[in-house]
């Protein structure tokens, strides 16, 4: 399958939620966890038209990993994978390595 993301839209595979009952005492269900907030940049879109019809740059690229906003995008499946699909807006910051 060929894809290719358009705009300012970036594609994220999430980091898998970490089960929090360590203890074996407590049973949480699968919807009261929290969604992972960090990913990895799988696919993004050139970046944002501006009015003037200049093209913003992504400040995100493939392989990046991210912190996102919960609850700011959509669940989408690409050649089998499930993908958070979002606006590069909603990411708040690329974690860099300690150098």
């Amino acid at each position: 399958m060929s894809f290719r993301a358009l705009g300012d839209r970036v594609f994220i595979r999430p980091d898998q939620a970490k089960d929090r009952s360590d203890s074996g005492l407590i049973i949480i269900p699968d919807r009261a966890k929290t969604p992972p907030l960090q990913g990895i940049v799988v696919y993004c879109g050139p970046g944002m038209l501006t009015k003037t019809g200049e093209r913003w740059p992504m400040p995100v690229r493939p392989g990046d990993r991210v912190i996102y906003l919960d609850n700011q995008y959509a669940k989408v499946t690409i050649a089998g994978e499930e993908l958070l699909s979002m606006r590069d807006d909603t990411i708040l910051a690329v974690v860099e390595n300690d150098r």
